[in-house]
């Protein structure tokens, strides 16, 4: 800790013995009293409050088991988060994603506690420890931001039971307490699935927001990655190809069938159209937003100026965004998706700070909240009655 500045190493000192507080907290909590209180009920030991004594334990037994898996969940996505803003940075200059992070102004590597999530950014100050040089407040955002997606995902379609799924099964059960003892794999599995979906999105967007081309091997592995989901695990294709179409019958399969293919290449070319809809719209936008912008004064319409025209890359993007949620989630998402992008974003780009105009106005980061809203409310968007024949 000797290259630590010393109000930094006061926060790192604060911030271990809080750890070792929590974790002599939780053993006592979970082991110390439990056992305690079995040994007093065995030796016949009673008294007035011991009703009371058992429900309170029990209540903050259960409330630090729920605390500390949200807060697993979340860190589990902000370390996504961290190694995909390493896959957006290097992959689109050429670099390879092996090896150290280090700071891109004194090139000192970065040590352990400097790359956990979120503490990382926070215990710095935003800054290098070698050189004090300002770290970008967006790696922070986006940490923060990839964290409450896995845990609202998390909490709608695994605690809560599936409760957004058009097809969910019968879960008698739910809660923290009987995931963890009696798991439903049906609801983790497809949590899963939309995670892996959250961050192909997620990356595309933070490489979009920087107006780089989009790798082709980014594509390809979420891609991959998301066949190779629905091709193990075919019920996490939630909605067929034919839904909408007529009536289904014997959904979801058990096994990968030639339906649960179509509904793939069907949702990927859907989405891929959806997209080129999207640039189209956000194409023609843009240049009346630029044209207002240009017969009104410089210093008013600063903000509006500074964005930049739609272009290849950008366009690209969003059509690659769009041709992603297709293929996770089916051709009927992709419609509802690029209606909800196009009420998001205006909505967004007005809401929106100057210096974050210019990642929005990308559409990607728009395409990712507009994906995000239509899984939270995927039941009541594509009501299972009225396709399903059961």
């Amino acid at each position: 800790m000797s290259d630590l500045q010393p109000k930094q190493a006061h926060r790192f000192a604060v911030v271990k013995t809080a750890l070792w507080l929590l974790a002599v907290a939780a053993l006592l909590l979970f082991f110390v009293l439990p056992f305690l209180t079995n040994y007093a009920l065995r030796s016949g030991y009673q008294f007035k409050s011991m009703s009371y004594w058992l429900d309170v334990m029990q209540g903050m037994q259960t409330f630090a088991m729920h605390a500390f898996v949200y807060l697993w969940i979340t860190f589990l996505g902000s370390c996504f988060a961290s190694f995909l803003n390493v896959v957006a940075w290097r992959v689109p200059r050429g670099r390879s994603i092996l090896g150290s992070s280090h700071c891109p102004h004194c090139d000192a590597k970065l040590s352990m506690r400097d790359n956990v999530p979120i503490f990382g950014w926070l215990m710095n100050d935003g800054r290098c420890r070698s050189c004090a040089a300002p770290i970008a407040v967006r790696y922070l955002i986006v940490e923060l931001l990839l964290g409450a997606v896995f845990l609202l995902l998390f909490l709608v379609e695994v605690v809560w039971g599936g409760l957004n799924l058009p097809l969910r099964p019968e879960v008698n059960l739910t809660g923290v307490e009987f995931l963890l003892f009696t798991p439903n794999w049906f609801l983790i599995l497809t949590f899963v699935y939309h995670a892996t979906l959250m961050c192909g999105l997620f990356t595309i967007a933070v490489i979009a927001s920087e107006g780089k081309r989009i790798p082709l091997l980014v594509v390809f592995f979420a891609a991959i990655f998301l066949v190779a989901c629905a091709s193990t695990w075919p019920h996490v294709i939630q909605v067929p190809w034919t839904a909408g179409v007529g009536l289904v019958t014997d959904w979801p399969p058990e096994v990968f069938d030639r339906t649960a293919l179509n509904t793939i290449l069907l949702g990927a070319v859907a989405g891929v159209v959806a997209g080129l809809v999207a640039w189209a719209v956000d194409a023609v936008g843009l240049a009346r937003l630029l044209n207002r912008a240009d017969a009104l004064p410089d210093q008013a319409n600063a903000d509006q100026a500074d964005v930049k025209p739609i272009h290849g890359s950008t366009g690209g993007a969003i059509v690659v965004s769009m041709g992603l949620v297709g293929l996770g989630l089916g051709w009927q998402s992709a419609i509802w998706v690029l209606l909800l992008w196009s009420l998001g974003k205006p909505i967004l780009r007005l809401l929106s700070p100057g210096r974050l105009l210019r990642l929005v106005s990308n559409g990607c980061a728009v395409a990712m909240f507009a994906t995000m809203v239509h899984i939270t409310f995927w039941c009541w968007q594509m009501p299972v009655k009225f396709w399903l024949n059961e």
